[in-house]
């Protein structure tokens, strides 16, 4: 299966000055208020996997998954660190560009999806335009792997709308020169619910401990009852994906399926694939 995010080094950008139009807030609430939430539970997440040392860029848009934080919906992006690494780096930056801006929240979770660590934006930094990229919001971050294997990036939905104000170039340089401030209007940008973000995954040290297999008593506390309505659920989405020709998504929803024991949703895959092959 395709990763759901693609991955690659960070290019150098230059940020450009002009100001647009901030999205709609309002709009924007509403639209994450009615969308589907993605899963019943954290362990139902579509989880990529991060190798020891890895980039990432991170793109939250209206194709994202959508779950029901305390702070309201929000698109997020969910990860796995490698069962090899120890104490992991985690660089993240938050791109400001076209008026508006993704301001990151950080959630770690245990090995039993219990969420134990939360860093919301009063841990990010804004950088200014550079040789390394455009204004932007950066945070770095020192996890144990071991601790909290699994991270979750998404976006407190109560500020969606709120503005972040960055000051003109020419005014940052006059400052520095001390020349007369020059009048020139700041960049104004909002914060909104979808954006990119490059994350940078650095292992500083291996595991100390080896991975341990769930006895058969977790594996009974990890197994999640399905309801009626859930399993109807997975098994329209699997269908509809594969009738519109989406077949990551429909096996993303089929692994999200074996996790929470949908009964025969592997059947109902097959045979939505079989139905399109034989049209």
């Amino acid at each position: 299966m395709n990763k759901a995010f693609s991955t690659f080094m960070i290019g150098l950008t230059v940020s450009g000055c002009s100001s647009v139009a901030p999205p709609d807030s309002h709009s924007a609430r509403q639209s994450l208020s009615a969308a589907q939430i993605c899963c019943s539970a954290y362990a139902g997440f579509y989880w990529t996997e991060v190798n020891k040392n890895d980039p990432i860029r991170l793109k939250l848009n209206q194709r994202s998954p959508v779950w029901s934080f305390p702070e309201g919906n929000s698109y997020f992006g969910a990860f796995h660190f490698s069962e090899l690494s120890g104490e992991v780096s985690v660089n993240i930056r938050s791109t400001m560009s076209t008026g508006q801006v993704f301001a990151p929240t950080v959630l770690l979770l245990d090995a039993h999806f219990q969420p134990r660590i939360k860093w919301d934006l009063t841990h990010f930094e804004i950088r200014y335009a550079d040789a390394f990229g455009q204004n932007r919001y950066e945070g770095r971050f020192n996890i144990n792997a071991e601790e909290t294997p699994y991270m979750v990036i998404y976006t407190n939905a109560e500020k969606i709308g709120d503005k972040v104000i960055i000051p003109h170039p020419a005014k940052r340089r006059a400052k520095e020169s001390g020349e007369p401030l020059p009048i020139v209007s700041d960049i104004s940008y909002a914060r909104t619910y979808q954006g990119t973000m490059d994350i940078q995954v650095t292992t500083e040290s291996v595991r100390q401990h080896p991975v341990t297999p769930p006895s058969p008593q977790r594996h009974v506390q990890d197994t999640r009852v399905v309801e009626a309505d859930s399993t109807h659920y997975y098994h329209h989405a699997i269908q509809q994906a594969v009738a519109n020709h989406h077949i990551d998504k429909a096996l993303a929803l089929l692994e999200e399926a074996k996790i929470l024991n949908v009964p025969k949703a592997r059947q109902v895959f097959i045979e939505a694939i079989n139905k399109e092959t034989v049209k």
